[in-house]
């Protein structure tokens, strides 16, 4: 029996009753983006519009086609959603104006972080999508979040064997096994990671004191020790490098506490938003995350997302609800894109990526 091939999620207006098509590309776009009509056009859906979507082993890759539209993420929405995922996009077709006027043609490319504030006020476009969680982005760069809103046109000559390489991929990404998909995402990740290294304009803004394998191993380690009380000492001690060095390697994200605090709120807003965990307490969770009391976890959630811990468990339980109802044909269109890009926040990455 051959090898079962990775599942492609897809949506297509042409699948969705008319009346509910405008509603439907929002709710499944709407897992990274707030969408709205461009200025002086009315809501709807006049134009050929899907998402298709695979999993390649950690990191989902998509295609997208649709017409003229706003995406944006306000800090209202950063506070609530807790994303985290470093979106890469080479446009073949169309563009538009990103935040700040930088404006992105057919052929280029752009990055930007789910963590920052961002508007993209879009023509009718197509383009293929690299959605990398935070805890991968070190395989393309230390310091990614600098590059957030930035466009490189299609001119150059390695945006255009990265568009070549995306084509390509999503042809023979339908037809791969798991274990095949990991390894062409290791590929085309190496690829991305060999540019922005040497990019003009780009290498230059990159702190030279960050080592960037040192910096990847420790925020593993970090990540997977989030419970344990993490000193600075501790960490130079393990990793035998000096207090100072340490202080270097994390500047470009607020310092070591700052890190940490961030993270640790990350996971909490992540096992409380996936129905795995639904049965832990949150008290539990708080724990778990690092936190030694559930007061002062509860002040630290509610400031960082402005939500309180239980109102994003509820949420998620409302959307796990509405989700079975749409697999029992109440809904009348699917959300098999979301939640597959939704699953990012929660999914296990594979050992392999520590090696």
């Amino acid at each position: 029996m051959s090898e079962q091939r990775i599942a492609v999620a897809r949506f297509d207006v042409e699948a969705v009753e008319p009346s509910l098509r405008y509603d439907a590309w929002r709710e499944n776009m709407g897992v990274l983006f707030d969408v709205k009509p461009v200025a002086g056009s009315r809501p709807g859906i006049d134009r050929p519009t899907c998402m298709e979507s695979v999993n390649l082993g950690g990191v989902v890759f998509a295609r997208t086609r649709a017409g003229a539209q706003v995406f944006s993420r306000d800090l209202r929405r950063l506070r609530r959603d807790g994303m985290g995922v470093i979106l890469v996009q080479y446009f073949c077709r169309g563009g538009g104006v990103i935040t700040g006027g930088q404006r992105l043609s057919p052929g280029g490319m752009t990055i930007t972080d789910s963590e920052q504030p961002y508007e993209f006020v879009a023509s009718d476009y197509e383009n293929l999508n690299l959605l990398v969680p935070y805890d991968l982005k070190d395989t393309i760069s230390p310091a990614l979040e600098v590059f957030h809103g930035r466009t490189v046109p299609g001119i150059n000559p390695m945006v255009q064997l990265l568009g070549d390489h995306m084509r390509s991929l999503w042809r023979h990404a339908p037809d791969m096994t798991p274990a095949q998909a990991v390894t062409a995402l290791r590929g085309t990740l190496g690829l991305l990671r060999g540019w922005l290294a040497d990019e003009p304009g780009i290498h230059g803004e990159l702190d030279p004191a960050v080592v960037e394998s040192l910096t990847a191993t420790m925020r593993r380690y970090i990540d997977r020790n989030l419970a344990k009380p993490l000193r600075v000492e501790d960490l130079a001690r393990r990793f035998r490098v000096s207090r100072t060095q340490i202080y270097r390697l994390f500047k470009p994200h607020g310092g070591v506490a700052r890190y940490l605090w961030e993270r640790r709120l990350q996971r909490a807003h992540t096992m409380l938003s996936s129905p795995v965990y639904r049965w832990r307490c949150i008290g539990a969770i708080a724990f778990e995350c690092g936190f030694g009391s559930e007061a002062h976890f509860s002040r630290a959630f509610r400031a960082r997302f402005g939500q309180t811990a239980r109102e994003v468990r509820a949420g998620a339980l409302d959307r796990t609800t509405c989700q079975t109802g749409q697999r029992s044909g109440e809904r009348g269109y699917s959300t098999d894109v979301y939640r597959m890009i939704k699953s990012l926040a929660s999914a296990d990455r594979d050992d392999h990526w520590d090696r």
